[in-house]
């Protein structure tokens, strides 16, 4: 028995298909939406002390859902050697499937190249396969302290019958992307206060375990265009896919990448003071979030990414879910 469900394949690699769906494929069509409050409006459940906060355009969790229409307050032209600096290393993520924290064993990895504008990543996650997990998949690390859930025939049965709702989020599943990157820039619009923005193109190969990844995997475009927010870089419209045929509601609708310290080797600093890059979609209430570990050029098993791309290819490390035991 087999319980399959849509598990999020865009950016990165991680949101293009967010609902749980049925065996055949198809995608529940979600009856809740947040409420929508005017961005001149305050929400009657914040108080005035942080009102700035909630209605910040630089906020990056579910509660920005409430609010369309916020508009960079310190702006800044945004500077493509920075981007691509903030960019470069390797980051882990932490993940919540409509609220539920993921065990997930993932890297993502950004080379920047000279950092003008060029570059690749790439991303491999996997999702609830635990410390039973024994491929040698080089760049893994832990980035979500929750707990396997071990996954049995029984427990496949009782999710079938309904017996564990929501138990399908649990499946184990490999999910992988590379891309390679253009940064270019653009010219300032209203809601940036007219200062310029960057724009990221991400021509992706995407790989996965999931029913919805055919033989092969499939290849498509991501595009954003980002503004400066103080020493934050922003997103004011959409994330989007333009090659993928899906609608700018089913990405991401805020995208923040934040400023960190280093010490005095380069180190990344722990703390509220890490960099991250976070990715809330606002339809199907999903928040994705990445911790940078390590300014260092990635150099998986001492690759470059789109060798080591390659190696797993050629290994079809990506192609099947390693087995994991149970009790």
């Amino acid at each position: 028995m087999t319980i399959e469900w849509k598990r999020p394949i865009g950016l990165l690699a991680m949101s293009l298909c967010l609902a749980c769906a049925s065996q055949s494929g198809t995608t529940p069509k979600t009856e809740l939406a947040p409420a929508k409050e005017d961005a001149n409006t305050a929400s009657e459940n914040t108080s005035p002390q942080f009102a700035k906060s909630e209605k910040s355009v630089a906020r990056a969790d579910l509660k920005a859902c409430r609010y369309d229409g916020l508009a960079v307050t310190r702006g800044s032209d945004a500077d493509i050697a920075e981007f691509s600096e903030r960019l470069h290393g390797t980051w882990v993520r932490r993940a919540t499937f409509y609220g539920v924290p993921m065990e997930t064993r993932s890297f993502f990895h950004f080379d920047m190249k000279d950092r003008t504008g060029t570059g690749e990543a790439m991303m491999i996650d996997h999702v609830n396969l635990g410390p039973d997990d024994k491929s040698d998949m080089t760049g893994i690390h832990i980035s979500q302290a929750e707990p396997r859930v071990e996954i049995t025939e029984d427990f496949e049965e009782a999710v079938e019958e309904g017996k564990i709702p929501g138990g399908e989020l649990f499946m184990p599943e490999i999910v992988a992307a590379h891309w390679d990157i253009k940064l270019t820039p653009v010219d300032g619009v209203d809601r940036s206060q007219g200062f310029k923005g960057l724009r990221i193109d991400m021509a992706g190969d995407y790989r996965g375990t999931g029913h919805e990844f055919p033989p092969g995997g499939f290849s498509f475009d991501e595009q954003a265009t980002f503004f400066r927010e103080g020493d934050y870089f922003v997103i004011l419209e959409p994330w989007i896919s333009p090659s993928s045929g899906y609608t700018e509601d089913y990405l991401w609708k805020h995208v923040v990448l934040t400023d960190g310290e280093v010490d005095e080797n380069g180190n990344v600093v722990s703390g509220l003071r890490r960099p991250t890059i976070t990715f809330v979609n606002c339809k199907e209430f999903f928040v994705d979030r990445y911790y940078k570990i390590s300014n260092a050029t990635p150099r998986p098993g001492g690759l470059t990414l789109a060798e080591a791309w390659q190696n797993m290819l050629d290994l079809e490390q990506l192609e099947a879910v390693p087995e994991v035991r149970t009790r």
